[in-house]
């Protein structure tokens, strides 16, 4: 009986360690470090006249989860974050094509992402790449309105990581395909704007 007892748990050691080689989940967050890029130009009349730019980057944070499953010498891992994001832009007036002065802006806000990632594992070392979509949930900005796209708009996410125990460490770069804003309202005046948000991402991940 003792025999008996004792294979089984080698066997189901065994099962669940194959599994946990094909499939995965697990908590991931970190720090991320974002900057839209933003260029328009409003003129109010034929002397007075301000233009936007992106101005300092500053850093957010993320959490969430992740599942990682194997198929076909690849790995696909699909993530859910919450992402809050900070940055900058900035409003330099002209008066007939002189510089009068800059205001800057601060520009908060938070998302939810979905990443998914798929990549090739190389023993510790991951290289790996793939779509996200994205939500804006909330706008925190300060000194300026923005209206933010309706829906969902998409980038992309590269990078590398590591493994090394349960704990998973990624480096990876993101930027958008279409623009996150429609409008922004500044000293009373609203214009068109195409911004994009690009971010440097750093993570922590722990598998269960």
């Amino acid at each position: 009986m003792q025999k008996k007892l004792i294979t089984l748990v080698v066997l189901l050691a065994l099962s669940l360690g194959g599994y946990a080689q094909v499939f995965q989940m697990g908590l991931r967050a970190g720090i991320n470090r974002a900057d839209v890029s933003a260029e328009e130009l409003l003129e109010w009349d034929n002397d007075l006249e301000q233009k936007i730019t992106s101005g300092a980057e500053d850093y957010g944070y993320h959490l969430g989860l992740y599942t990682r499953f194997k198929l076909l010498g690849l790995y696909i891992q699909p993530e859910a974050l919450f992402t809050k994001l900070n940055t900058e832009v900035l409003i330099d007036e002209y008066e007939n094509g002189v510089p009068t002065g800059t205001d800057n802006t601060r520009i908060a806000y938070t998302r939810l992402d979905f990443p998914i990632m798929v990549g090739l594992k190389l023993g510790p070392i991951r290289v790996n790449g793939g779509p996200v979509a994205s939500r804006v949930i909330t706008n925190e900005s300060e000194g300026i309105d923005i209206n933010f796209q309706d829906g969902t708009f998409w980038g992309y996410q590269a990078g590398i990581g590591f493994d090394i125990w349960k704990l998973l460490i990624d480096l990876k770069y993101e930027d958008g395909f279409n623009s996150q804003t429609s409008t922004m309202t500044f000293a009373g005046r609203q214009f068109d704007i195409d911004s994009r948000t690009s971010q440097l991402i750093l993570s922590l991940g722990y598998r269960f």
